[in-house]
């Protein structure tokens, strides 16, 4: 059976559709929130973006099998690689560093332009 246009891909047939737009309305302010934290170099918010990602790959074996165009199933496989390598710089030296200091938004120091020169 295929899904309605009208509903998120991995919500339930099931239910309302008022309460799949809910969850799904949740979820991208979800999302957004850890996207900032993550820009503002918050602790919480690299463990956070590690989680929701893992659990959205398990999801995706919950959810019903599909059929993309070639540019549909590429931009997916790069989306997938970003993923990866935001995960890599937010664990890993010199970004982690970032995440660990007390003070995520330090003062940014004055460079000398060509007009100081």
């Amino acid at each position: 059976m295929q899904q309605p246009a009208d509903r998120p891909a991995l919500v339930p047939q099931s239910l309302d559709r008022g309460v799949a737009l809910l969850l799904s309305l949740g979820t991208s302010i979800i999302i957004l929130a850890i996207t900032i934290g993550l820009v503002l170099f918050r602790r919480w918010a690299r463990s956070a973006y590690a989680v929701l990602t893992a659990l959205y790959f398990l999801a995706l074996f919950f959810a019903p099998p599909s059929v993309l165009p070639s540019p549909a199933f590429a931009t997916f496989a790069v989306g997938y690689f970003v993923q990866g390598v935001v995960i890599a710089m937010a664990f890993l030296p010199p970004t982690s560093d970032l995440f660990v200091n007390k003070r995520s938004n330090q003062t940014l120091q004055p460079t000398t332009g060509r007009s100081d020169a």
